[in-house]
């Protein structure tokens, strides 16, 4: 929790609102929207109601800080907070001085949920909607499309202390974000061919995300990804280009003379492991995950089709080919992104978020062990975006034709959250904006 004292600002010259939380309040709170600068929000409230509930208001009404009550009778105690949004306070005023009929009972959306923790962790009294959390909780669960609403869910589940919904959207950030030319995490995120636009957020630009080391833990699961994907690749690539051959196919003495030679064998996979890359991406494989910049959905889903078309010498198909190995490769991945994952949420995280279940009462639901995929399986030449426990609904809210009926012929879609044009994957990567879903649309 950073410091309780506001930062100096000029006094606004905007037009404001006037609303009495309380009526008989002795103390005025300055607000100025940050959506509307031209607004200032004044809100007439008790300085003791505010006291009882937050341990920072006690320490900044009644401590020795400049927001203390005037020495002069006569003039009006006013503090300033230049950084909060107005709505989410006024929320909040509502809940501590017990004016509950103006809370809203079942419903708030996404952006007003996480507007409310922002400040209701800022000034440590999450628990005063210990009564609402759990109706509130369900608007962060769900299919999240855009890259913003991704990581205010994210914040949400960690404020409310949902482990499950923080593994979730982990996992989400970590497999879709990319490097951008800046060396920064993006989180990108589309639905389909023909979904809305694509959106993505600059995660080092976020305020308000999660843990302080957040950003590390993503650094760390990507990395562990992306290995997983690349090392197999290279050690391909090694074995057959040592003198001794890779190649297994047992040629008959009189009886195989046509069919190629072990080294024949080696050099054409290597040959269509090489021409694959380039025709895919325009470059060889990176031998160092941290020279890869595309996220690992849009690497898995561009490289274990290139490895599964990889051609072999007729006669050495049985033996030789790496299709099925990379076809159970990319399964592999994807069923292990919830394990590597959960390695990554520490101890320290796990003791937050219990802390935080018993100040907001969230009562925890049983571990999720749905399966989440993110790319298509490449031998089969279909998309799976889907839940795999639920096959009828794609975890990005598109459905989607279930393993059994998906037609044989059916193409690859382009990934969920896919990364930057094939030419920039191990270059410089597009510049990118931070997303702004909000279009400054009303908080209410």
């Amino acid at each position: 929790m950073g410091s309780a004292q506001t930062p100096e600002a000029p006094a606004p010259t905007a037009a404001y609102k006037v609303i009495a939380i309380d009526p008989d309040g002795d103390l005025y709170l300055h607000v100025l929207d940050t959506d509307a600068p031209s607004t200032l929000w004044k809100f007439r409230v008790c300085s003791a109601a505010l006291r009882r509930r937050s341990p920072v208001w006690k320490q900044m009404l009644f401590g020795p800080w400049k927001e203390r009550k005037p020495t002069s009778s006569g003039k009006d105690w006013i503090v300033e907070l230049f950084d909060d949004c107005p709505q989410a306070m006024q929320m909040i005023l509502h809940i501590v001085h017990g004016n509950f009929d103006m809370v809203p009972s079942l419903f708030l959306s996404l952006r007003q949920l996480h507007d409310l923790l922002v400040v209701a962790n800022k000034y440590d009294m999450v628990n005063v909607i210990k009564p609402w959390s759990q109706g509130w909780a369900s608007v962060a669960q769900g299919p999240m499309t855009e890259a913003e609403d991704t990581i205010k869910s994210f914040y949400v589940a960690w404020q409310l202390g949902d482990k499950n919904l923080f593994a979730q959207r982990l996992q989400e950030i970590a497999v879709l974000s990319y490097i951008d030319g800046k060396g920064r995490l993006v989180l990108r995120k589309e639905v389909g061919l023909f979904g809305p636009k694509p959106t993505q957020c600059i995660l080092e630009d976020v305020d308000h995300i999660g843990p302080e080391d957040i950003l590390r833990t993503i650094t760390k699961i990507r990395a562990k990804l992306i290995e997983a994907i690349i090392q197999p690749v290279h050690e391909d690539l090694r074995a057959r280009l040592q003198v001794l051959p890779a190649c297994s196919f047992n040629c008959r003495p009189n009886q195989d003379e046509d069919a190629g030679s072990p080294q024949l064998c080696d050099a054409a996979i290597v040959g269509g492991i090489h021409s694959g890359m380039l025709r895919w991406v325009g470059s060889l494989l990176p031998k160092q995950h941290a020279d890869i910049v595309d996220s690992v959905v849009g690497l898995a889903s561009w490289l274990f089709l290139c490895m599964t078309n990889v051609e072999t010498i007729p006669r050495h198909r049985k033996t030789c080919s790496i299709a099925q190995k990379y076809t159970n490769l990319s399964i592999n991945v994807h069923v292990s992104i919830p394990t590597v994952v959960e390695r990554y949420i520490t101890p320290s995280y796990h003791t937050y978020m219990e802390k935080a279940r018993v100040k907001t009462g969230l009562a925890m639901k049983g571990p999720d062990t749905a399966t989440y995929a993110y790319w298509g399986e490449p031998s089969l030449g279909k998309n799976f975006f889907d839940r795999i426990s639920t096959p009828a609904t794609s975890m990005f809210g598109a459905p989607i034709p279930t393993r059994s009926a998906a037609p044989a012929t059916a193409t690859v879609a382009a990934p969920t959250g896919s990364a930057p044009p094939p030419s920039t994957l191990f270059g410089t990567a597009p510049p990118t904006t931070t997303a702004n879903a909000a279009g400054g649309q009303s908080w209410w």
